[in-house]
């Protein structure tokens, strides 16, 4: 229903909208407060609910205060435009939104649930973990509760200290984030079929890490899926390689501890490097002479790539684009990327299964508290805390690849889940409870935004 402003009253009906100046004093000075008021008649008798609080008059344009009154019609769920969205405190909920729709979607929703009635613990508990997973994914610089202020998760509002340390309970001792995950993992090692394994340094925080360092070991499938994960304080020359030809290492940097760690003709890896440690690697060759001659970069995806077979090794030489140019040259003053496998893999199964590593540094770089919940420590031992910290962002890693599963059904769309983050990012909605009832205002979708969420629907 459409209400035409005037003064301050809407026209007569069973429900009103209208906009309320209320005057006080703050510091000695007189303001004015305009609020967003429903009058709701029953029985021949009204009463007035405050909707919203919309803030000083001098900082609110009354006009398009009451232009918003007019616009709020009963109905469950509004869209709104954006002139109008900016009076009201909205929350961000596009990230969340797709997250938590894949969240559901695995059943790993359902799962922690099922988990949380076996340990006796609240439902809530759960609503607490997937928000800790979204925090880390989309606000990970302020608080926890600070990102509960600004982004939209259903329930959070009901979030407290005790439900953390409940979600924190339900992790404890559980080595896995969901059964289709577990059986995947152990079909592969009893089969032993072919996978990955990332390896990347992570900073622990000093709250929870004397050293201060760690490294995480991610395995996948050759599709991408994350199944088994594993934290270590151990530096990088202590760790250990599996020689079994099935199973492929990759990392970001082929430096001289791992050189002089790895058996090079032994274990299977992929790994960036440079000129310094491709010349340690073929010391019998000389690579200046080498990586100076002219050669003819073919186009893959956005890119340049010229390979060279050394020995049983296959180094990529990336550069920005295709075209005739030197191997590798400083003076050309273009960045050149090495890769080097010592895999029988076609170099788009190399450069693919490299790019991955991207995203799981990113996830895994930051293994920390925010803050506001530091309070755990008094309740869970700092291992315990590194341990389910790994467990959530595991957790992460996972919902997000199946997430970009989902948006690229045939690889229609080639959106990853960072490309539906950005492209959701300025979707914001608003939760309003009055009169026994709730309301949601949203903001008005974007063809593309429309898009994605199409593709998750039809999923």
């Amino acid at each position: 229903m459409n209400f035409v402003c005037s003064g301050n009253y809407f026209n007569r009906g069973l429900i009103i909208m209208w906009i309320k100046r209320t005057r006080s004093v703050s510091g000695g000075i007189p303001v004015t407060y305009l609020q967003l008021i429903k009058t709701i008649y029953e029985n021949g008798k009204s009463r007035q609910v405050v909707v919203a609080n919309l803030g000083r008059e001098e900082k609110v344009d009354y006009e398009r205060a009451c232009k918003l009154a007019k616009a709020m019609e009963d109905d469950k769920y509004l869209y709104l435009p954006k002139d109008l969205l900016e009076l009201l405190p909205m929350k961000k909920y596009g990230e969340t939104f797709l997250l938590y729709k894949i969240f559901d979607m695995t059943s790993m929703r359902r799962f922690l649930e099922n988990l949380a009635s076996y340990k006796a613990l609240p439902q809530l508990s759960v609503t607490a973990i997937f928000a800790i997973c979204a925090y880390y994914a989309f606000d990970s610089r302020n608080d926890f509760f600070h990102f509960l202020s600004k982004y939209f998760i259903y329930n959070s509002d009901r979030i407290t200290k005790d439900t953390i340390i409940d979600a924190f309970r339900l992790l404890k001792g559980t080595p896995y984030v969901h059964p289709g995950i577990i059986s995947n993992y152990f079909y592969l090692k009893e089969n032993d079929d072919f996978r990955l394994i990332y390896i990347v340094s992570t900073h622990v925080s000093r709250a929870l890490s004397e050293s201060g360092n760690g490294i995480a070991t991610i395995m996948t499938d050759q599709r991408g899926i994350p199944l088994h994960y594993n934290f270590s304080d151990s530096k990088l020359k202590e760790l250990n390689f599996s020689d079994n030809a099935n199973i492929v290492h990759v990392f970001n940097d082929l430096d001289i501890c791992y050189i002089e760690k790895i058996n090079v003709h032994k274990h299977r890896f992929i790994a960036k490097m440079g000129i310094r440690e491709l010349m340690k690697l073929f010391p019998n060759y000389d690579i200046n002479e080498l990586v100076n001659q002219e050669a003819l970069f073919t186009s893959y995806k956005d890119v340049g790539i010229k390979v060279l077979k050394i020995d049983d090794f296959h180094v990529i030489f990336i550069r920005p684009k295709a075209g005739l140019a030197p191997i590798y040259s400083k003076e050309s003053g273009e960045v050149r990327d090495i890769l080097i496998t010592n895999t029988k893999l076609s170099f788009e199964d190399v450069m693919n299964f490299y790019e991955r590593i991207y995203d799981i540094e990113e996830i895994f770089y930051d293994v920390a508290l925010p803050n506001d919940l530091l309070f755990l420590t008094n309740y869970f031992s700092r291992k315990e805390i590194i341990e389910m910290l790994s467990h959530i962002l595991f957790m992460r890693l996972f919902l997000e690849q199946q997430l970009t599963d989902k948006l690229c059904p045939q690889g229609v769309l080639h959106f990853t889940a960072s490309d539906a983050y950005e492209i959701c990012e300025d979707m914001l909605i608003l939760e309003l409870e009055y009169c026994g009832r709730y309301q949601y205002i949203h903001s008005i979708l974007s063809d593309e935004q429309v898009k994605v969420l199409d593709c998750l629907a039809f999923a």
